[in-house]
């Protein structure tokens, strides 16, 4: 105490230093026993449940991470949602609903799961599209919100109408209903991030991203697109083999078409468990469960392919089909469904392929027009029903026979049925001769390989053959104002071909070039085809083993000094020049009704010894000025199968 006291210390001094001590004292064996317990790493999977009960609001309960799926609440719906993609290329959604509650409880608590838990996916896709496709376009952006919000309003007025007692009129209500939810959903989202001064999205723009698929048909309609350049291949494919003696026995391969600025993506597996109409005494639809490819905020698939289980599987995979005949658009009928209710009734309420051809015809608007190819299995044998549509006119026929002489189908943006080719201007000089001509390219390839497709190897290797995917891929080509193409050596097999950031100097006079070439392409000169003769040259050279500068010497590129019809204004922003940028945007593979596999981004040449394409990287090209939020820089992805949880 004295030698204390000598130092000066105090009786308080000295018992605070004996209880920091024994604070640190306890804070170094808690942490020696936290640094021996493992870090539990998140799964990225995130998990929510919708309550609900007569009288009361709807309750989301978020779960987090980490969870055991089987375990999770079913309550009204439950969500599993990994938005991550860095792996695959695709972000995962995947909801569940109970059939012991009414069938608008359970569309709106679907809504609003993927609402809530999408939501920043949702409002980076809002930015990459509707945002991006209105910049410099808002007096036709104006029309278009008032067009689908008047669509939208009459549809869920007849819908709530008829719910009681017509069934395909109750699963557009239900369509409705869950896109409300969504809305809500992602409002929900945003609040809880603390966000919602900063992100918006107007209530029609959640309409506008539900009805991409007839938007495009509409632009054509009032001739404001950007999107008819000839070297621009916006054309969805599909293969379909049949294959008698295996199991599977077909083997169905999709393509979608899109704009580069979309290639946010998500698979999606809904479970819903809706009735036939809204009566409580009411059987369940047969087709309760479909799994899609699709975007963010989007109920349906967009790009056309589904498969949908039940009493009776169905796979359908659709490619657009464009109208070239000016005087039909006359005949669209925007009093009638747009294609997102239409498809989603058809899947829902369908028995067998014939009727599903049946509902997809009813009330339909004339816009999101396509070639559809619906295939199911009777008895064992698959059994292949074609439908396609154009403004005013829908054809479907049983091609079962058909498909079985030939063991294929092949899908390419050209209809079959020659009342709808007559009718849409295929049969006539102009745009859609040239359609013709230029897809063929697509027809041929996959027509001479189908013979080699025997397993799923081997069908992807024929979807990634070197000219589908030079055709897929219009980042790619495109000409200088010197009409040079540009390349970069890969290795001694091979080159791949690139944009050349140092000699295009002025992006929109770039562009300025390609469109020549569409208008004189559009007026019957295939010689300045770029595609056709430029490519076929290029690939022929390859195949007679000549190198990269001979290949390139050979190509009969356009002239640059024929009179142009201008498109855009050499001072116009990049992003307008480059904003209507597509091409072949996924690989999906179908084995059967069973499973597909998926590969997100364009194609590349990843089987190919002659001529090799890079994956697609936003930061080598000169595109990167695209809106692009929320998507990888590098796109290079092999097709991988989603395991499902429920």
């Amino acid at each position: 105490m004295a030698m204390l006291k000598v130092v000066g210390a105090s009786w308080e001094q000295t018992r605070l230093t004996f209880f920091l001590l024994g604070v640190v004292g306890i804070m170094a064996v808690i942490a020696i026993f936290f640094y021996e317990i493992p870090v539990t790493k998140n799964d990225g999977f995130y998990a929510a449940t919708v309550y609900w009960k007569q009288g009361s609001n709807f309750r989301v309960r978020y779960w987090g991470q980490n969870n055991d799926p089987t375990q999770i609440s079913p309550g009204v719906a439950r969500a599993y949602y990994r938005e991550d993609s860095s792996h695959t290329g695709w972000a995962t959604l995947e909801i569940q609903t109970t059939p012991s509650y009414p069938d608008w409880v359970q569309a709106y608590a679907a809504g609003l799961l993927e609402g809530s838990l999408c939501w920043r996916m949702i409002y980076w896709h809002w930015q990459n599209t509707v945002a991006n496709t209105c910049k410099n376009r808002e007096e036709f952006c104006d029309k278009i919100r008032r067009k689908v919000l008047e669509n939208a309003e009459k549809m869920k007025a007849e819908a709530k109408i008829k719910d009681a007692t017509d069934a395909y009129w109750h699963q557009v209500n239900m369509f409705y209903t869950q896109l409300a939810g969504l809305e809500e959903g992602w409002k929900n989202g945003v609040s809880r991030s603390r966000k919602e001064k900063i992100f918006n999205i107007p209530h029609v723009d959640f309409i506008w991203m539900n009805s991409a698929s007839d938007l495009r048909d509409l632009e054509f309609q009032y001739n404001v697109t950007k999107s008819y350049d000839p070297a621009s291949p916006a054309n969805s494919i599909a293969l379909l083999k049949y294959l008698p003696n295996s199991m599977p026995n077909f083997i169905l391969a999709h393509e979608a078409a899109g704009y580069y600025s979309e290639m946010l993506r998500v698979q999606k597996k809904y479970s819903f468990n809706f009735h036939y109409t809204s009566h409580s005494d009411s059987l369940l639809v047969p087709g309760n469960t479909t799994i899609f490819t699709s975007y963010p905020g989007s109920l349906y698939s967009q790009d056309d392919f589904y498969h949908v289980l039940g009493k009776n599987n169905l796979t359908i995979a659709g490619s657009s089909i464009k109208n070239y005949n000016n005087s039909l658009w006359d005949k669209v009928n925007l009093e009638n469904l747009m294609l997102g209710p239409r498809v989603v009734a058809a899947n829902r309420l369908s028995k067998n392929a014939k009727t599903w051809t049946k509902i997809m015809s009813r009330n339909h608007s004339g816009t999101g027009n396509k070639q559809w190819l619906v295939v199911e299995t009777v008895q064992g044998m698959p059994k292949l029903w074609v439908l396609e549509q154009m403004p005013g006119i829908t054809v479907s026929r049983d091609m079962s026979k058909i498909w079985y002489n030939y063991s294929y189908w092949v899908s390419y943006g050209v209809p079959y049925f020659e009342e709808v080719r007559n009718v849409s201007g295929y049969d006539e000089e102009g745009d859609g001769v040239y359609m013709v001509n230029r897809m063929k390219i697509v027809l041929d390839v996959l027509s001479k390989g189908q013979k080699d497709v025997v397993d799923e190897e081997t069908m992807v290797k024929l979807m990634r053959h070197p000219e589908i995917t030079a055709l897929g891929r219009s980042d790619i080509f495109v000409l200088n104002i010197t009409g040079d193409m540009t390349y970069q050596m890969v290795d001694d097999t091979g080159f791949s071909v690139h944009y050349n950031p140092h000699k295009i100097k002025n992006q929109s006079h770039a562009h300025f070039v390609a469109n020549q070439v569409s208008e004189e392409s559009a007026k019957g000169d295939h010689d300045l085809d770029v595609h056709n003769k430029g490519f076929q040259d290029m690939f022929n050279g390859m195949i007679n083993g000549k190198g990269p500068n001979d290949r390139l010497k050979d190509i009969r590129w356009p002239s640059t000094g024929n009179k142009v019809h201008r498109v855009h204004a050499i001072n116009e922003d990049p992003n307008d020049s480059f904003r209507e940028y597509d091409g072949l945007i996924d690989l999906k593979i179908s084995l059967g009704h069973a499973a597909f596999k998926a590969a997100a981004g364009p194609p590349y040449t990843e089987y190919s010894d002659t001529v090799k394409v890079a994956p697609f990287q936003w930061s080598k090209t000169s595109l990167k000025s695209i809106p692009h939020y929320g998507q990888g820089d590098k796109w290079e992805f092999t097709p991988t199968l989603e395991k499902w949880v429920w």
